[in-house]
């Protein structure tokens, strides 16, 4: 359950008395699991390490936010801006990201298992080392996106969009074994 004193600092002061708050808390875990918050604006917060597990943020505006080691499982983030984030090692298992906008998004080591990413928008995302295992990526556009590393085993990957230069990566990622 959230923490109702620092998601009323988010909701009620915005991002930056939030960003200056976690300045001086650098040490708290910040625990905004199973809200709701439709169309929240938090461009540009510093959302790192937050516990969202199990919130509702549909539609949000999360351009250019810090969510490093964040733990998103369960998370609903349908429609959400997430261009330009940085999303770190953060943990998307179960998440619903159905047409997120996630163009130019650091996604290095994250985890998507079984993820819903239909119709997103990974354009020129960092998705090295990203685990996207069982994830339904269909109609996703990967155009420019980095998939160095990162693992697609058992996703659904019909109507993706990518680059021809792209299709060997994705082929290693899928475990496609050329002879």
């Amino acid at each position: 359950m959230a923490n109702q004193e620092q998601l009323a600092i988010l909701q009620q002061q915005g991002v930056e008395a939030w960003n200056d708050w976690r300045q001086n808390n650098p040490t708290t875990v910040p625990d905004l699991s199973d809200i709701e918050w439709v169309d929240a604006s938090l461009r540009g917060a510093n959302l790192w390490s937050v516990n969202f597990r199990g919130s509702r943020l549909l539609g949000a505006n999360l351009q250019s936010a810090i969510l490093l080691r964040s733990d998103l499982r369960d998370v609903d983030l349908q429609g959400a801006n997430l261009q330009e984030a940085d999303l770190l090692g953060a943990d998307l298992q179960g998440a619903n990201l159905n047409e997120a906008d996630l163009r130019g998004t650091q996604m290095l080591a994250a985890s998507a298992l079984q993820s819903c990413l239909t119709q997103t928008d990974f354009r020129n995302a960092d998705l090295r080392g990203g685990n996207f295992r069982g994830a339904n990526l269909r109609g996703a556009d990967f155009r420019g996106a980095n998939l160095r590393g990162a693992i697609f085993e058992g996703a659904t990957i019909t109507q993706l969009r990518i680059l021809p230069s792209q299709s060997l990566s994705l082929l290693i990622a899928l475990g496609v074994r050329q002879d």
